[in-house]
């Protein structure tokens, strides 16, 4: 299970993927409240997809191009994330 965070661009993306595909994609496209929605969004995503946090087994997340403050916030959501769950990270060129 794949947690997915993109806040490299205008628009913040969160998604819970898995083997099969994308399970939950959730979206938030008003700029200003893109970074505050992040963790939110992933609270969000993880409730839809009826999975715990524990069962995340890795975090994929935007690095650039992008604003330098969305890839601050992305990368820095998905470390936390990571070193708090275990999960590994990996980062992914937003395009």
């Amino acid at each position: 299970m794949i947690l997915a965070i993109e806040a490299a661009t205008d628009v913040a993306s969160v998604a819970i993927v898995d083997a099969r595909g994308v399970r939950v994609e959730h979206v938030c496209d008003r700029r200003r409240d893109a970074l505050r929605w992040l963790v939110i969004g992933i609270d969000s995503a993880l409730r839809d997809a009826a999975i715990p946090a524990a069962q995340i087994d890795a975090v994929a997340v935007s690095a650039g191009p992008g604003s330098f403050t969305g890839l601050r916030v992305g990368i820095a959501t998905a470390a936390g994330w990571a070193r708090a769950g275990g999960a590994s990270v990996r980062a992914v060129p937003t395009l």
